[in-house]
C-alpha cells in the first residue's frame, strides 16, 4: 500500500483527509473494467485506444484504487473533489503503474 500526501486536504464525511492510501494491486479485473462506466457516469469518455495514455482514465483508476483500499470509506466521488495539483499527481501515479505493468509484461513475453 502506498500513500499520496495531499497538498490540500480533502473533506470526507466531515473529516479532513491529508493522506490517501492506495494499492493498485488490490484492484480486480472487475474493478478495472468498471472504469469506463465510472467515467461515463461522470460525463467523461475514453479518449484513446490505450488507457495508459488517457489522463481521465488514469485519474479514475487512482480513485478506484483509493476506494478499494479504504474499503469504500473514501469513494470515487470523494477523490473526484481533489484539487487540480493533487489530481494531476494522482493520475500520474496510475499512469506510471499501468506503464510499468505493461513494460514488465512485454519483457516477460520476450523470454
Amino acid at each position: 500500500m502506498k500513500i499520496l500526501t495531499l497538498n490540500k486536504p480533502l473533506m470526507v464525511d466531515g473529516n479532513s483527509v491529508v493522506d490517501l492510501q492506495y494499492d493498485f494491486e488490490q484492484l480486480t479485473a472487475k474493478d478495472l473494467n468498471s472504469i469506463p462506466t465510472i467515467m461515463n457516469s461522470n460525463g467523461c469518455i475514453l479518449t484513446t485506444v490505450d488507457p495508459i495514455f488517457d489522463p481521465t482514465y488514469n485519474f479514475f483508476l487512482f480513485a478506484k484504487a483509493v476506494e478499494v483500499t479504504s474499503n469504500n470509506k473514501i469513494t470515487v466521488a470523494d477523490v473526484n473533489r481533489l484539487n487540480v495539483k493533487d489530481s494531476v499527481i494522482a493520475r500520474g501515479l496510475a499512469r506510471d503503474f499501468l506503464a510499468s505493468t505493461a513494460l514488465a509484461e512485454a519483457e516477460n513475453s520476450e523470454d
